[in-house]
């Protein structure tokens, strides 16, 4: 079976921390254009060109600037017009970018103070074309220094020195990196701790770009691959220098213009690396190799399996470490379907077969079947969901209506715990979907049987209450989602007098908005409490109630606005089933539906999601329910709550099977109380 496989692009986001601080009272200044912070960040410094002049605050807690307090003064005299400053690692010596001439100058002082000792020193850059001086750092041991420059070679300037931190010993080693292929006026620049990382803010637009270095603090062209770029850099004026927190996860930025007061700002800092090439991954006893030009996973090590019966294509590409070596027939058995392999008695561990229907292989792992992937073949990330179940309870008998949401973790059976509240507290019959990060939920009835518009989300791996995101283009209930990772979908409902609608909408889930129309369910009457899932390209609905009860399985393909198609039909009409995938098997379970009387069933069927067929049987669930929702991860499939039908009252009971391993429900824990239309999701936790 697909499990995720690691994925990602580079990303670079920054987060405002609200604890910032502004040169607005005593002393006051403008025009602030350097800053420093002492490691264990009680001290931090800021020089402004307005005054010519250094300050020292000390933070009575470290890194929180609202608790700075001005402790000291250093005049330049004039003489020196700073466009930057820094500290050597020990705190005794000061360094200052003079925008006059230009040249660097420094001086001894006290440990990460504005006590100084001796006289200033100078150095012209020799032979360096410097203009405009607007950043200086250094590596670990002080050995080589690079300037940044705005004007002349903009770019980046690369020095050695004899003696670390000693510019005295300095000579320029004609080693120059080039910004302008990617920003007009570079502002500052500096490096991660191990030097693999170089930053430059850009001043269009408030830009961080990232560059990696093959070689630490080796700026040559050669050496250099450009990474993400930070679009959410703090705005307001220049962002002037930048320094690290001892771990590198917040980054403090001077923000001021040329009238402006100075404002410190603290940001968390977040960057995802994302795929490299080279990379590995393994599972299920599969090596994988991400291949950086293809921007693909392929398998690694491909070995030549023996084979009878008939032919299977692509085996020289197959890789199965040691598993496939250890096929106990050294053969590859073939089969009509992959029920025909299911039914395989007694296989021994590492058998190899092959399914006619669908052109896939599989291997028994020692307790299941599982499919293997060769390089045309790999699965897609599990985007749309992970192992966190986020479910919202919707109707209780205890609570009456509740927008309360509930959470687990899918990989281990537990009770859940109570994660936080909808914006409307009164609703159920919502659809639910999420993008991994984010769970979103739509629609649904509010008080006084009010059809809704509301759609709201949250943060999967943060417990705490929704946040509006938007609103759906119709306002109804018995509402039914899906998503592809990027987009989720609304589909069917009622309006509450009488009606039912046809109506898909979507959103981009990353992005709160209104949703916008996708297209029409194939029912042009509509239908409502139908069970939904998808893939990281499909999306299905199934079953539903309108003028009558449907066993209709719709789908759509996800990236691309359209009326759905028929996929093919549940093994009889049903309502209130759920819908669960695993990125490639769909899950329908349970419902009810009325041909006489009220029947309920408590059958599990599911389908190939990308082969439209019909229905086959997966298992049972515990008792004949309703009204219950599902959430699941790459390998689980989890229903939580419902009418139990058996007992005739809602229940509490979370259960779960294994996509891989069609069988009956096995008990998993309780939701925080009864449920009833319950909708689920799933994402990350962290």
């Amino acid at each position: 079976m697909a499990i995720g496989f690691p994925a990602g692009t580079p990303s670079l986001t920054l987060t405002n921390l609200n604890n910032g601080f502004a040169t607005t009272g005593t002393p006051s200044y403008v025009n602030v254009v350097g800053l420093d912070i002492s490691p264990t960040g009680d001290r931090m410094f800021l020089a402004s060109r307005d005054t010519d002049s250094i300050y020292r605050y000390d933070l009575s807690t470290p890194f929180d600037f609202t608790t700075a307090s001005h402790v000291q003064t250093l005049s330049l005299g004039g003489s020196i017009n700073p466009y930057g400053i820094k500290f050597s690692p020990t705190g005794n010596r000061l360094f200052v970018l003079n925008s006059n001439g230009p040249v660097l100058q420094w001086i001894s002082t006290g440990t990460y103070s504005l006590s100084t000792g001796g006289a200033w020193q100078s150095y012209n850059y020799g032979t360096a074309s410097v203009n405009n001086t607007r950043g200086i750092a250094f590596n670990t041991d002080g050995t080589k220094m690079t300037i940044l420059t705005y004007g002349g070679a903009t770019g980046i300037h690369e020095f050695d020195l004899t003696t670390g931190f000693d510019p005295s010993t300095a000579t320029y080693n004609s080693v120059y990196f080039n910004t302008a292929p990617y920003m007009t006026v570079p502002m500052n620049h500096w490096f991660n701790s191990t030097g693999t990382k170089l930053y430059v803010s850009n001043y269009s637009g408030n830009k961080i770009h990232t560059f990696y270095l093959a070689t630490p603090f080796d700026i040559s062209s050669s050496n250099i691959t450009v990474g993400p770029i930070s679009n959410n850099a703090p705005g307001g004026g220049e962002q002037h220098q930048h320094v690290f927190n001892a771990d590198e996860t917040q980054l403090y930025v001077i923000k001021s213009s040329t009238s402006g007061s100075g404002l410190v700002i603290s940001n968390s800092f977040v960057e995802e690396v994302g795929l490299q090439d080279g990379d590995e991954f393994t599972f299920n006893n599969r090596d994988y190799i991400y291949d950086g030009t293809k921007e693909a996973w392929e398998v690694n090590s491909p070995i030549t399996v023996a084979q009878s019966g008939s032919p299977v294509s692509d085996l020289s590409e197959l890789a199965d470490s040691t598993s496939i070596l250890d096929d106990p027939a050294n053969e590859v058995l073939t089969y009509a379907d992959l029920n025909a392999i299911l039914a395989v008695t007694n296989p021994a561990t590492g058998q190899l077969a092959f399914n006619l229907d669908t052109s896939d292989m599989y291997i028994f792992g020692g307790t299941n079947w599982q499919k293997v992937y060769d390089e045309d073949d790999v699965p897609p990330p599990f985007s749309f969901g992970g192992d966190r179940a986020i479910m919202n309870i919707g109707y209780s008998s205890v609570e009456s209506y509740t927008g309360r949401l509930d959470y687990y973790d899918i990989t281990t059976a537990s009770n859940a715990q109570i994660f936080g509240d909808l914006t409307n507290a009164n609703s159920n019959g919502k659809a639910g979907f999420s993008d991994s990060t984010y769970g979103v939920f739509a629609g649904g009835i509010i008080s006084g049987g009010v059809r809704s518009t509301e759609i709201d989300y949250i943060t999967i791996s943060t417990t705490a209450n929704a946040q509006s995101f938007g609103n759906l283009t119709v306002g109804r209930a018995g509402v039914s989602g899906c998503s592809d990772g990027t987009y989720g979908l609304a589909a069917g409902g009622d309006d509450g007098a009488g009606a039912d609608s046809e109506v898909i909408d979507y959103v981009t889930i990353a992005t709160p908005s209104n949703a916008i129309d996708f297209g029409d369910l194939q029912n042009a009457t509509g239908r409502r409490e139908m069970g939904s899932c998808s893939d990281a390209t499909y999306g299905l609905w199934a079953g539903g109630y309108g003028s009558v009860y449907y066993d209709e399985v719709d789908y759509v393909t996800i990236q691309t606005p359209a009326n759905a198609q028929s996929f093919g039909n549940l093994s009889s009409t049903r309502s209130l089933t759920a819908g669960v995938s695993d990125g490639t098997y769909g899950l329908f379970a349970g419902g009810f539906t009325v041909s006489g009387s009220v029947i309920f069933t408590n059958v599990i069927e599911y389908y190939t999601i990308t082969s439209p067929s019909s229905a086959t049987d997966f298992g049972d669930l515990s008792s004949n329910k309703r009204g219950h929702g599902a959430a699941g991860n790459a390998t689980r499939a989890t229903f939580a709550g419902g009418f139990n039908n058996d007992a005739g009252q809602q229940i509490t009971t979370i259960e779960y099977v294994t996509v891989a391993t069609p069988g009956n429900v096995t008990a998993f824990g309780d939701l925080t109380t009864n449920a009833y239309q319950a909708v689920g999701t799933s994402g990350n936790a962290a």
